[in-house]
């Protein structure tokens, strides 16, 4: 009997090793699944992180892009702007050239017509 007890004993203690053990392997699967549920979950962060910024920097440098477009033509337009101030410049100088050399053309003329060349009678004086 008293054998049979301790068998018995022995085997109660060997099953309760077994369960402890079975429990003991069901939470460290348990841990498993939700580390590995936690890795997916990481990855898919830094896989929407690297996509954010993937499009945070295409933003920027089309942001980039239509500055210096808008840059370039602004700085077109300036450019035209001082061409055409540059050109009604000239032309308004040219033109201011044209009127002096036509008075003095006519006033030549007058002088010519009026005799006052070699005349020893000096002319009016110009205006």
């Amino acid at each position: 009997d008293e054998a049979d007890a301790e068998a018995e004993a022995q085997n109660r203690a060997a099953q309760e090793l077994l369960r402890q053990g079975e429990e003991l392997l069901k939470k460290q699967q348990l841990q498993m699944k939700a580390l590995k549920k936690q890795q997916l979950e990481l990855e898919r962060q830094e896989k929407e992180q690297r996509r954010q910024l993937l499009l945070e920097a295409e933003q920027q440098r089309e942001h980039e892009e239509r500055m210096l477009k808008e840059w370039r033509e602004e700085e077109a337009r300036e450019r035209m702007r001082y061409e055409q101030h540059r050109m009604a410049v000239q032309q308004e100088q040219e033109q201011e050239l044209a009127r002096q050399q036509r008075l003095l053309d006519q006033q030549q003329q007058e002088l010519l017509q009026g005799g006052w060349v070699g005349s020893s009678v000096a002319p009016p004086p110009l205006p």
